[in-house]
């Protein structure tokens, strides 16, 4: 496996004075002690809590691959990226999964949060589809409710005008039955 062009330099020693300073760092923001995979927590894991990433996920990632990176040199990085036709396709997402994928090759990781990375984008492809579908069909279910809302205003209404006499339907008042 090569690295991405996100990514150019992750040392161990980089990357154990990350993971001990996101534990310290989780700790003072929590209030307890971080239990789990650093790796798994900064990579699927940000697919698990809020089901998308967004920039700060992917920029957190180029950072840490990048020899510690400013935030400035992270997005030039980030946005040359971004300028190639095919990775503009697959947005922040694919360049999220493309850093997680890297991550994989500089520090060992568990075999089965490398699973995970590189079932990744699928996922992210998935959650997107079933959002795509869910916000159908609340678009259909609101199109639904105000056709539904226009017939009981037209019902309402319709009760609400007079019966008009219709001279019992037609049929003159004699008796129209034979004598036998």
């Amino acid at each position: 496996m090569k690295y991405s062009s996100l990514s150019t330099v992750l040392t161990l020693d980089s990357w154990c004075k990350f993971e001990k300073k996101f534990k310290e760092n989780y700790k003072k923001e929590e209030g307890e002690s971080f239990k789990g995979s650093v790796a798994q927590y900064i990579t699927s894991g940000v697919i698990k809590r809020k089901k998308l990433p967004d920039v700060e996920d992917e920029i957190t990632l180029i950072k840490l691959l990048n020899g510690n990176a400013t935030d400035e040199q992270a997005y030039a990085k980030l946005t040359q990226w971004l300028e190639d036709e095919e990775n503009r396709k697959r947005g922040i997402a694919g360049a999220f999964c493309d850093s997680c994928k890297d991550l994989c090759i500089a520090v060992p990781i568990h075999p089965v949060v490398i699973a995970e990375i590189d079932d990744l984008e699928d996922t992210i492809n998935n959650i997107q589809e079933a959002m795509l579908q869910m916000n159908k069909m609340i678009q259909s279910i609101s199109n639904l409710r105000g056709k539904l809302s226009e017939i009981k205003t037209e019902e309402v209404e319709n009760e609400a005008k007079p019966v008009e006499n219709t001279e019992e339907l037609g049929v003159d008042n004699k008796d129209t039955q034979e004598d036998k």
